[in-house]
């Protein structure tokens, strides 16, 4: 599972995480960060712990140019700054689902 941002003016394909538009985190065993399309391993020492029924918050800062992801479970946090040359807005938010039984449910 993939989440993050990418930008609205990148077309939507099934490559999308490879865009250079495409800034996120994986949840998975390889602890993958994506930085301008770019997959890196353990970038600013990420590690996927996810769990079934975990709550994740993903934060969109527009001003300070950057996305914060929190695990509420682990209470894990991480951030990534956007390069605006190669995220430019609008952003919107980027799901992924690889695994048969990945699911999205958004809350308040």
């Amino acid at each position: 599972m993939f989440f993050g941002v990418n930008s609205k003016s990148t077309p939507l394909n099934v490559n999308n995480l490879t865009a250079a538009s495409s800034y996120g985190w994986t949840a998975g065993p390889t602890n993958i960060v994506y930085k301008s399309g770019q997959a890196l391993v353990n970038n600013n020492d990420y590690v996927s712990d996810f769990q079934t029924n975990d709550i994740v918050e993903l934060e969109l800062d527009c001003y300070r140019r950057h996305i914060h992801m929190r695990n509420h479970r682990s209470n894990k946090q991480y951030e990534l700054q956007i390069e605006l040359e190669k995220c430019p807005f609008p952003w919107m938010f980027h799901f992924g689902f690889s695994t048969n039984g990945d699911r999205l449910r958004i809350v308040e």
